[in-house]
């Protein structure tokens, strides 16, 4: 491939040289005049960028055989001018400017703006305003309120085996009476940092007996504790449980808790809550009202039992049970070593546990 000037360029290559020829001989007779001079310089000048930007483009133009094909000025500016003009400005423009701007504002700008921003915005906003949120304030208010708000079972066995050695009414032969005894203490001592040597300092376990066991008043009220025996009335006797949680707006039990708004506050009853009296909605003397009320406290909740009510084992304990878990848990605690949670909630049944077994003869 060879390169060579067309015959067009020869030409125009003939009329730039005498062009320029005459330019100067008429600048050296006007040489007397400095400004004269000065113009002429930039005539030439101009003149000759007008006639290189035709001559340019053709002197590198490529050819692929010795064929001189005759080309005329006209045609050959409209090629430089029109065809190549059209490439530099508007193809190359369009290149530059709609291309690639397409590229850079348009493409790029919908990854950064629209993609990345859907991500950082509405995907990541949505955890952590919706998926997050959900677990900080609806899953975790309930863990903390719930499931963390639960007495610790080996420390609550403690507890339950501590009243029993202190608090617990024998009759002089030997045998176990009902009792009952309710605690507002702070939340650390039910669950497993449990400290004896701190635990009720305040309550004297002599006296907390004498009072209990005195069956006209049968009732002691202390700072962190309350507990009651049974009460003879002319034709009955009121139970423990009623003692401590009636009238339910002015009882023992609602007393103690305004002692300690957030306390861990157990309840705990010898026998389990008569279902005749103490669980039936009718009676004056229920508790399930107080339960309500207690219900409302905030802190650790547990009621407690430990045998069941001798004249109730051939009843239907599942059902007189969930009215007590309706409101707060549930336990049973047979010894200082063995407490279970009686569950209950939803249509979940009362664990086994805390149901007597089947075919129990009643204690006479």
């Amino acid at each position: 491939m060879t390169k060579r000037a067309s015959p067009g360029s020869r030409t125009i290559n003939s009329i730039y040289t005498s062009l320029t020829s005459s330019l100067l001989h008429l600048k050296k007779t006007h040489t007397s005049s400095l400004d004269l001079q000065h113009q002429w310089s930039k005539f030439i000048v101009f003149l000759s960028g007008l006639l290189l930007l035709f001559l340019l483009p053709d002197r590198t133009e490529s050819v692929e055989d010795d064929t001189d094909d005759p080309v005329d000025s006209n045609t050959l500016a409209t090629v430089n001018i029109n065809t190549l003009a059209t490439v530099d400005i508007n193809t190359l423009a369009n290149v530059n400017i709609n291309t690639l701007a397409t590229v850079d504002i348009n493409t790029l700008t919908t990854v950064d703006s629209n993609t990345l921003a859907t991500v950082d915005i509405n995907t990541l906003a949505t955890v952590d305003s919706n998926t997050l949120a959900t677990v900080d304030i609806n899953t975790l208010a309930t863990v903390n309120i719930n499931t963390l708000a639960t007495v610790d079972i080996n420390t609550l066995a403690r507890i339950i085996y501590f009243f029993e050695q202190n608090y617990k009414r024998v009759d002089t032969d030997g045998h176990p009476r009902q009792y009952a005894t309710a605690i507002n203490v702070p939340k650390e001592q039910c669950q497993q940092n449990f400290n004896l040597n701190t635990f009720l300092t305040k309550e004297n376990a002599v006296i907390v007996k004498e009072n209990i066991t005195d069956e006209r008043n049968a009732l002691y009220q202390g700072s962190e504790l309350i507990a009651a025996g049974t009460k003879k009335q002319k034709k009955y006797n009121i139970h423990s449980e009623s003692l401590l949680l009636n009238p339910a707006n002015n009882s023992p039990m609602s007393n103690l808790l305004n002692k300690r708004k957030d306390g861990c506050s157990v309840f705990y009853t010898f026998e389990s809550p008569c279902v005749d009296t103490c669980l039936n909605p009718s009676s004056s003397h229920n508790i399930i009202n107080a339960l309500k009320k207690w219900k409302e406290h905030d802190g650790i909740k547990a009621f407690v039992f430990k045998n069941f009510w001798k004249y109730d084992t051939d009843k239907d304990l599942q059902t007189a049970f969930r009215q007590i878990v309706a409101h707060v848990p549930l336990f049973r605690c047979e010894s200082e070593n063995e407490c279970y949670a009686c569950k209950g909630e939803g249509n979940t049944p009362i664990d086994e546990h805390c149901l007597p077994p089947k075919n129990t003869n009643i204690e006479l």
